[in-house]
């Protein structure tokens, strides 16, 4: 079963952050969306951790 959880952080938040953000929570995936929540993307683990963040 999935569990969707609802998350927001201010604007500007780093890649770093947001991959700090995933661990602790056991995310993989995060949407990013703007200020009126409309979607411009995701941000996966994967990508993170392949793109050398730690």
């Amino acid at each position: 079963m999935f569990e969707i959880r609802r998350l927001r952080y201010l604007a500007g938040i780093s890649a770093a952050q947001v991959l700090d953000l995933m661990q602790k929570k056991s995310i993989t995936s995060v949407f990013v969306v703007d200020a009126q929540l409309r979607p411009l993307g995701l941000v996966r683990i994967h990508g993170c951790l392949r793109a050398g963040l730690e």
